[in-house]
């Protein structure tokens, strides 16, 4: 699993597209997603990877979007149990999921790096 996604990354990154990657960074049971899961989203909102079940799927994918567009990652929490945190760059969801587990997922975008092209002689 891990291989296939950093096999995805390259592909993605050497065709110089946009994408966000999601990892678990945290996650109480009973859930699917597992600390250390990862999953990368491209522009279009298709996933390759793992970071959870069908309840966490469409915040994850909308919140990677979301940096995408922002240009910065973020750290969201998914809990049955929504906190508020001032001052936190976390952003909190409630797990609609009746499983009672919760995450915390960690989004990052990735930008195709700047072309340069030099003209002249000296």
């Amino acid at each position: 699993m891990l291989e296939e996604f950093f096999l995805e990354y390259l592909k993605l990154k050497n065709a110089r597209e946009t994408f966000a990657t999601a990892m678990v960074v945290q996650h109480g049971t009973p859930i699917s997603g597992k600390t250390g899961d990862k999953a990368i989203i491209r522009a279009d909102g298709s996933i390759h990877g793992w970071i959870g079940g069908g309840c966490a799927h469409p915040i994850v994918i909308e919140e990677a979007l979301a940096q995408m567009n922002s240009g910065h990652s973020k750290l969201i929490n998914i809990d049955p149990q929504t906190k508020s945190a001032e001052g936190v760059e976390v952003k909190h969801f409630q797990m609609t999921c009746h499983s009672g587990g919760s995450l915390s997922v960690h989004i990052e975008p990735v930008f195709p790096n700047p072309l340069v092209v030099v003209f002249g002689d000296s």
